[in-house]
């Protein structure tokens, strides 16, 4: 993979992420790349949410593949094998699931991993977050579901 998911992305939170990609990813984190041979700077995606509890920053979730098998560990929802982390003091949490999505061509004929990663990414941009759009009705949604109940 030539480039990573945010670097072929335009919208304001991926310009964002890549501003502050050095701050996300912790020392323990960057030693399990190293370890399994993942480039911290070849993300396959990452989607970044609103977090309104914390100002001035995003919550992130991204994920990377890696070839290879994950050899025990508890069944995931989706059918696959997974392994979590939880790094301390950085919120950030990791799950290497056997069922990967997004997979690039030069994969194919491997046993592929996905390295699914969800933790804070701080705001580093001049300009604010966009926050319109599909997450201002998420966020509209969950009030009025919350309401109902």
């Amino acid at each position: 993979m030539s480039e990573s998911g945010p670097d072929r992305c335009t919208c304001r939170d991926c310009k964002n992420f890549l501003a502050a990609r050095e701050r996300i990813y912790n020392p323990q984190v960057l030693e399990l790349f190293r370890k399994l041979g993942i480039d911290p700077q070849r993300e396959a995606e990452v989607v970044i949410y609103p977090l309104p509890d914390r100002p001035g920053y995003r919550v992130g979730n991204g994920w990377f593949h890696v070839v290879g098998r994950v050899l025990e560990g508890p069944p995931d929802r989706r059918g696959g094998t997974l392994l979590f982390v939880h790094t301390e003091p950085y919120d950030m949490d990791l799950l290497v699931t056997s069922h990967a999505g997004l997979i690039p061509d030069s994969f194919d004929g491997h046993p592929v991993i996905q390295l699914e990663w969800s933790g804070p990414v701080p705001w580093m941009l001049d300009e604010p977050p966009d926050d319109g759009g599909m997450w201002t009705s998420y966020t509209k949604l969950k009030t009025v579901r919350e309401a109902d109940t």
